[in-house]
């Protein structure tokens, strides 16, 4: 790899594949993970001879059942249930596996017919929509306000990788909506969820933040 790839192999979304050949998420993840444990991921690569990487783990005397349990859970009574619609899987399975960890019940749907599929099934038991905002087949923003005319208690949080200021001011106007813009950190993944939940700052745009990790890597 040149130095300008490695400088971002660990970004998510980040990829030298053609479009719809790649998530950017394979090396963000694993980053995520050995990181998360205590240790580090070492890279060593030369232009046409290849590339090294090295994952670095502290020692541990500790029992794996005897971890600690993680400290995002959510601030509420019983656990919500939460309707995941994102139609690339990594990105999918990445936001499914974070908040399932978080103590959330997570449907997870790859396009708008499936998640009003899940919707139908589940009837008034679903709490939030978490939705990309821009998937073929449907908006997630069409989506949400055909939920919420049925079920008027939904809260929505909406993700975004476009910055159309049209688009925004429409999603705005969906109350008790929060945009979460792409690419973001799992920190600000847990709270859009947590604050839009519990009506804490609804209507508002979360962005990712120069001092927090990206998704994939906090």
């Amino acid at each position: 790899m040149t130095p300008e790839v490695m400088s971002h192999i660990f970004e998510p979304f980040y990829t030298t594949k053609e479009s719809g050949s790649g998530t950017g998420l394979g090396l963000a993840t694993i980053y995520a993970i050995v990181t998360q444990a205590g240790g580090s991921v070492e890279v060593e690569s030369e232009v046409g001879a290849g590339t090294v990487f090295q994952l670095v783990l502290p020692r541990t005397r500790h029992e794996a059942d005897r971890a600690p349990a993680p400290q995002a859970a959510p601030a509420h009574p019983g656990p919500r249930r939460i309707l995941v619609v994102e139609d690339e899987p990594g990105v999918r399975s990445l936001v499914t596996r974070v908040l399932e960890r978080a103590g959330y019940v997570v449907l997870a749907a790859g396009d708008i017919r499936a998640g009003e599929a899940l919707v139908r099934q589940y009837r008034d038991g679903i709490d939030l929509l978490l939705s990309d905002i821009v998937m073929p087949g449907g908006s997630g923003l069409d989506l949400a306000n055909r939920l919420r005319a049925a079920t008027p208690h939904l809260r929505v949080v909406l993700m975004t990788g476009y910055a159309d200021g049209a688009l925004h001011d429409r999603a705005g106007q969906l109350a008790g909506g929060t945009i979460l813009h792409k690419p973001f950190s799992v920190a600000d993944l847990l709270r859009a969820v947590g604050q839009t939940l519990s009506d804490g700052e609804p209507d508002q745009e979360l962005r990712g933040t120069a001092d927090e990790d990206p998704m994939g890597r906090a």
